[in-house]
């Protein structure tokens, strides 16, 4: 059995069925992850012995959640997109230098964010 499929079928962004039911996935999929987060926070929270229903407390989940995400973004991110048009080809053999790149992470045992500066010396390979 042969399938084909007109390009006027397919469905386009202005009709939005592919595109939106892949987004709405992608944003269900982020919902449910967030919501994990923030119970698993909660019960840490309750676990040392907080009410995390207290005033001060009450959106500390979600916070904790969201910057869970913000510290390990890079997981989800791609060398291409991050230095655009910032490879080239070169022809000199001189080491280049770059300083001051901030850097953040967790550290993997303990789950403590850290933040510096990192400088990166290479030598260009025609890029």
């Amino acid at each position: 059995m042969e399938l084909s499929m007109k390009n006027e079928e397919v469905p386009t962004a202005a009709d939005g069925t592919i595109e939106n039911k892949v987004l709405d996935k992608q944003q269900d999929d982020e919902e449910a992850k967030m919501k994990k987060m923030t119970d698993a926070v909660r019960t840490l929270i309750e676990c040392v012995g907080e009410d995390p229903s207290r005033e001060g407390l009450v959106k500390t989940p979600l916070r904790m959640a969201k910057a869970l995400q913000f510290f390990t973004k890079g997981y989800h991110e791609n060398l291409e997109t991050i230095v655009g048009g910032a490879v080239f080809e070169e022809n000199h053999e001189d080491m280049v230098i770059v300083r001051d790149i901030d850097l953040f992470s967790l550290c993997e045992h303990h789950m403590i964010p850290f933040y510096g500066k990192v400088h990166i010396g290479y030598i260009p390979n025609k890029k």
